[in-house]
This record gives C-alpha cells, structure tokens and sequence, in this order.
C-alpha cells in the first residue's frame, strides 16, 4: 500500500533527470546576445525578429542531453493524454512537433516567425504549421487533447495572463 504522505512529498512520482545547465554551444550565446542587443523594440515583434535571425541556427540547442530531458518530459506528457490530439504552441522549427507525432499524436502546431516555420515546414511537408499568435489559439476551432508548450509562454509577458476581476 502507498504511504499518503511519501505522495504528499513526492516520492511515489516518476523522477525525471534534471535539465541540463550551460550546455549550450557558445555559438547559440553569442547568437541570443546579439539578437537581443535593441531592447527598445516592441517586444513580439523583436521577439519575432529573433527567431527570423536565429533560425537556421536554432539547431544549436539541440545538445543530446537538452533533447534527452525534453523527449522524456514529451514522453511523460503523452502518456497522460486522455486522447491523440495536441496543440503545440510556439513550435519554432517543428523539432518537438516531430517527436510528439512519433508517439502516436496527431499534432497541430503554430508559431509567429516565418523563419522557424519555413524549417519545420520544409522538414515535416506534412505536417500542419500555422501562423498564428498564442493569444489567438481560439482561432484554431478544434477540440485538443493537450497543449504542448514548451520554452514560449514567457515571450508573452504577465499581461495577458493575469487574472481580471
């Protein structure tokens, strides 16, 4: 029988290893840190400018360790779904996307840089990569199993989150 308070403190949940820190190709570094140099422009369309720039480097991030502990969180995530279908918001070059349709889901996903888009179009001609902004997922009018999102809500800011009265 399952001790009630191991649960409460965590102890009967499946352990995943922790994301690896500082693993990133200094090159991805030296990339972000240029991109983000102008902070005086607004910030979706610089954050969209960004990703247009950084694009074709994005790859960069994709250490074996970073891939490792993202695959199993996705793997982890799936394995919850009560059905197939999942959103993935702010997919960027469609890696993760990917990987979710090779558990078996029947994926949508979107993103704001034309950049990220052309790369997960061109690598998954299949696929369904739309452009769109998270703000505006209800324009998707369908019913999902799940949301993957993961690295784009903080792009948003608090604004759009906070709750209103």
């Amino acid at each position: 029988m399952t001790n009630p308070s191991a649960i409460a403190q965590g102890e009967n949940r499946r352990q995943r290893p922790a994301m690896p820190r500082d693993e990133f190709d200094p090159r991805w570094r030296a990339l972000l840190s240029s991109a983000f140099s102008d902070r005086n422009m607004h910030h979706t369309a610089h954050t969209i400018e960004t990703y247009d720039q950084i694009a074709t480097d994005y790859h960069l991030i994709a250490t074996p360790e970073h891939r490792a502990w993202l695959e199993g969180s996705m793997r982890e995530f799936h394995s919850r779904l009560p059905g197939k279908h999942v959103l993935v918001a702010g997919c960027g070059e469609g890696r993760d996307s990917r990987y979710l349709q090779t558990l078996g889901a029947h994926v949508i996903s979107f993103d704001l840089s034309e950049g990220m888009l052309l790369l997960a179009r061109a690598s998954d001609p299949a696929g369904t990569y739309l452009s769109l902004d998270l703000r505006q997922a209800q324009k998707i009018e369908q019913a999902f199993d799940g949301i993957w999102a993961c690295a784009c809500l903080y792009h948003n800011g608090a604004g759009p989150w906070r709750k209103r009265n």
